[in-house]
This record gives C-alpha cells, structure tokens and sequence, in this order.
C-alpha cells in the first residue's frame, strides 16, 4: 500500500501508514525511503533513513539516488 500511495503522490498517506505500522518491516521503510526520493524529498529520505534500525544496501542506493537527481554528486 505504502507504493501505491507513492505512485499516486500521496506521500504523506504513505508515510502515516508506515508510521501506522506495528512491526515496520525492511520492505516498507525502502518504500517509504524511495518514495521520499522519487517525489524530490532528500531531507525527508535522509530523516527517515536515520531512523532506520539497520539500513541495507537497496535503502543506501535510495539515498545516494537522491542526491544524484538533486546533482549534488561530486
């Protein structure tokens, strides 16, 4: 569900589900994560990613994509 909201830019319903969630499973928080990314929302990516328990590879590659669309890679 959380994708589907992305999908139709309802970022803020996406993220009251994800913080709905009793148990926030890896699948979710990358959702969510991206889906910041995909909507031109670095800082809100970069904020929830901190948030995050332990941050894989896949939550990695959305932030640095972020910053890549932002052209803010060196």
């Amino acid at each position: 569900m959380i994708r589907g909201y992305i999908l139709n830019h309802r970022v803020e319903n996406a993220r009251k589900l994800l913080t709905e969630m009793p148990h926030r499973e890896t699948v979710a928080w990358k959702s969510m994560t991206l889906g910041y990314v995909q909507n031109g929302r670095l800082e809100d990516a970069l904020d929830l990613f901190t948030q995050m328990l332990r941050p894989n590879i896949v939550s990695w590659n959305s932030i640095l994509q972020g910053y890549v669309q932002q052209g803010d890679m060196l």
